[in-house]
C-alpha cells in the first residue's frame, strides 16, 4: 500500500511539474544579449518572461525564435534600441511572426505588456499570433505610426486612442483574421479626423445610457425622450423594464455603434430572443441575456464576429438553428445549461474560440447538423447526453481538439454523414451501441487515433468512407448477424491485411463471401452477443505436401481464395466438405484465405 502510494504522489507532482508555468525575471544593460543570458534549459521551459533595461531586434528574435513556450510577456519595463533596420522606440516588425522562410507564428504567446515608451509598432509585429489576447489595447499618445497588420489575428475587443490626432498606420493593421472589423474608441473631438484617416473600422467615442423602458416597444422614443440623443450614438446601454421584438429591432438596426448591452434587469416578451435578433451585429462585443430567457431564436446571434462575452442563462430551453453561428470570438468554456432540450442546426458552428471539454447536458435530445462544426478550439473531452437519440449532419466536424475515448449514448439510433469527421484526437476503442441502425458517410472519417471498433447489432447501413484514415484501428468487431451494408471505401486507410474482424458464430461464411467484408483476410467467429471473446475457428487446418496445398476442417461450399505473395487471386474455390487438395506450383508463397483465416505457405 505505501508504494502505491508514493507513486501516486511522484505521479501527482510530475504532472504538477509539468504544467506549471516558469517565471523568469532578467535585466538586460547591452541591447541584443538576451539570448547570452539565458540557459539552454530555460529557452525551452519559460512560460512567464519579465524583461527590463535596454533590448533591441535581436532579442525579440530570441523571443520569437528560441523560448518555445513563451506565452506571458512583460515588456512595460524596457527601453527599446535602434539596430539595423529597426528604429529606437519601436516594436520591431516581425517581432513575433516570421514570414521566412517557414511563416512560423508564435502561437504560444497569450499575453503581452508593451512598454510606454514606444512611439512606433512595425509590420506584422504581432501577425498571426492568434493566441495573444489583449482584450482592450491603448493606444497611447506617444504612438505616431502602426505598421501594415501589426495585430492581425490577435483577439482584441476594442481598441482605445488617447491621441486626438490618428497615427499612420498599415492595412489590415488591427484586422481579426475572421471577416470581423474591430471597434475603435476615440476622443470625442476626433472622431471625424478618424473617420477619414481609419477606413474600414467602426470609429466613435463612449456613450454609457441606463434606461428603464415601462412598456414594451416604446424603448426608441424612451431614450430620445429622455435626452440621450441619437440612437446611432450609444455604444453602452444598460436596459431594465420591458422589451419586445420591436425594441430588438431598434437595438439592432439603429445602434450602429453598440458594443455592450446589459438586459439582465428586463423582460423579454415571450421570454424569446427573436430570430435573426441581432444578426451580424459587428459592433457587439458583450450582450447580457435577462435571466427568464427560455428560447433563443434561429441566427439571433449569427455574425457577431467580435462577440466574445455571453452567458447562457439558466432557464433556457431552446437554442435555435445558427444561433451563434460565427460567433468565433468566444473564448473559455461553453456552458450549456442543464434545462436546454435541443440544439439546433449549425447552433455554434465557427465558434472556434471555445476551450476546454463540452459537455451536453442529459436534457438534451437531439444535436442537430452542423451543430459544433469547425468548434476546432476545444482541448478536452466531449460528453454527450445520455438522452441524445440522433447526431445530425456534420455536428462536430472539424472538431480536431478533443480527445479522450468518445462515447455514443445508448439512445442514438442514428450517426449523421460526417459527424466526426476529422476529430483526429479521439483514442481508445469505439463502441458504436446496439439501438445505432446507420452511420452516414465520412462520420469518423480521419479519425486516426482510435484503436478498436465495436459495432452493435442493430447497425444496417455504414456508408462510403465512414471509418476512411483510421489507420490504428487493428480490430472491428461486429454483433451483427447479418452484414452490415458497407461501401468499398468504408474502411479505407484500415490495413485489412492485419486488422481482426470478429463476426457472430456461424456468420463468418456470409462475412467472407460479402464483396466488401470478403476483403478483410483475418476474420474470426466469436460470441459476441454474449460478451465472449472465445475464438472459434480453430477448426481449419492449411499445411502443403511439396507439391499441393491442403485444406482441412471447412464447411461445403465454404469459399477458398489462394492468393500470390503479390496479392493476385491464383485459385478460388467452394469446399466440398472434405480434406481439399489444391495443386499449386513449387517455389512460391501464397495466401490461403478461408472464412475464418488467412494462412502463408511456402512451397
Amino acid at each position: 500500500m505505501k508504494r502505491t502510494n508514493l507513486f501516486v504522489s511522484f505521479m501527482i507532482l510530475t504532472t504538477f511539474f509539468i504544467n506549471a508555468s516558469v517565471t523568469k525575471t532578467i535585466n538586460l544593460t547591452t541591447p541584443g544579449s538576451l539570448s547570452s543570458l539565458l540557459t539552454a534549459e530555460e529557452k525551452i521551459t519559460v512560460t512567464d518572461l519579465t524583461v527590463t533595461g535596454i533590448i533591441d531586434a535581436r532579442d525579440f528574435m530570441c523571443m520569437r525564435d528560441e523560448l518555445t513556450l513563451l506565452a506571458a510577456l512583460d515588456l512595460s519595463a524596457v527601453n527599446i534600441a535602434a539596430y539595423g533596420n529597426s528604429p529606437a522606440n519601436e516594436i520591431p516588425a516581425y517581432s513575433f511572426y516570421n514570414s521566412s522562410p517557414t511563416f512560423s507564428k508564435k502561437l504560444t504567446l497569450k499575453q503581452c505588456s508593451m512598454p510606454n515608451s514606444i512611439t512606433s509598432i512595425g509590420s506584422y509585429a504581432f501577425g498571426h499570433c492568434y493566441n495573444l489576447n489583449f482584450g482592450t489595447l491603448t493606444i497611447s499618445n506617444s504612438i505616431i505610426k502602426i505598421g501594415e497588420a501589426a495585430f492581425f489575428g490577435c483577439k482584441i475587443k476594442k481598441v482605445i486612442c488617447l491621441n486626438p490626432t490618428p497615427a499612420t498606420i498599415g492595412q489590415q493593421a488591427f484586422d481579426s483574421g475572421t471577416g470581423s472589423g474591430t471597434f475603435i474608441f476615440v476622443p470625442a473631438e476626433a472622431v471625424d479626423n478618424y473617420k477619414a484617416a481609419w477606413l474600414g473600422y467602426t470609429i466613435a467615442t463612449e456613450k454609457k445610457v441606463t434606461i428603464n423602458n415601462p412598456n414594451a416597444g416604446s424603448l426608441a422614443a424612451t431614450i430620445i425622450g429622455a435626452g440621450y440623443g441619437t440612437l446611432s450614438s450609444i455604444t453602452h446601454l444598460i436596459v431594465t423594464g420591458n422589451l419586445n421584438s420591436l425594441d430588438i429591432s431598434q437595438i439592432n438596426s439603429n445602434m450602429s455603434v453598440l458594443t455592450e448591452l446589459d438586459m439582465t434587469g428586463s423582460a423579454i416578451e415571450g421570454n424569446t430572443i427573436p430570430s435573426k435578433a441581432f444578426y451580424f451585429k459587428r459592433t457587439i462585443i458583450s450582450i447580457k441575456l435577462p435571466t427568464t430567457i427560455t428560447t433563443i431564436g434561429s441566427s439571433a446571434f449569427a455574425g457577431c464576429g467580435l462577440l466574445s462575452d455571453l452567458e447562457l442563462p439558466l432557464s433556457l430551453l431552446s437554442i435555435g438553428n445558427n444561433s451563434f453561428s460565427g460567433c468565433s470570438r468566444f473564448t473559455g468554456s461553453l456552458k450549456i445549461p442543464n434545462s436546454v432540450t435541443s440544439i439546433g442546426s449549425s447552433a455554434f458552428s465557427g465558434c472556434n474560440g471555445y476551450t476546454g471539454s463540452l459537455i451536453i447536458p442529459n436534457s438534451v435530445t437531439s444535436i442537430g447538423n452542423n451543430a459544433f462544426k469547425d468548434c476546432y478550439g476545444f482541448n478536452d473531452s466531449l460528453m454527450i447526453s445520455n438522452s441524445a437519440t440522433s447526431i445530425g449532419d456534420n455536428a462536430f466536424d472539424g472538431c480536431y481538439g478533443f480527445n479522450g475515448n468518445l462515447i455514443i449514448p445508448n439512445l442514438v439510433t442514428s450517426i449523421g454523414n460526417q459527424a466526426f469527421n476529422g476529430c483526429s484526437g479521439f483514442t481508445g476503442k469505439l463502441n458504436i451501441p446496439n439501438s445505432v441502425t446507420s452511420i452516414g458517410y465520412a462520420a469518423f472519417a480521419g479519425c486516426l487515433k482510435f484503436t478498436q471498433l465495436n459495432l452493435g447489432k442493430s447497425i444496417a447501413t455504414i456508408k462510403f468512407d465512414a471509418f476512411s484514415g483510421c489507420s490504428g484501428i487493428s480490430k472491428i468487431s461486429v454483433a451483427r448477424q447479418v452484414p452490415p451494408t458497407i461501401d468499398a471505401s468504408t474502411f479505407n486507410g484500415i490495413n485489412k491485411e492485419s486488422c481482426k474482424l470478429e463476426v457472430p458464430i456461424g456468420t463468418s461464411s456470409a462475412y467472407q463471401t460479402n464483396q466488401n467484408w470478403g476483403l478483410f483476410i483475418f476474420v474470426s467467429e466469436v460470441d459476441i452477443l454474449n460478451g465472449t471473446s472465445e475464438l472459434v475457428s480453430n477448426r481449419i487446418k492449411v499445411y502443403h505436401n511439396n507439391s499441393d496445398i491442403i485444406v482441412e476442417g471447412t464447411s461445403k461450399d465454404e469459399m477458398i481464395k489462394v492468393y500470390g505473395v503479390n496479392g493476385v487471386l491464383f485459385k478460388e474455390l467452394k469446399s466440398q466438405g472434405v480434406k481439399m487438395t489444391i495443386p499449386v506450383e513449387k517455389n512460391a508463397v501464397y495466401i490461403v484465405k478461408t472464412v475464418c483465416q488467412a494462412m502463408k505457405v511456402i512451397l
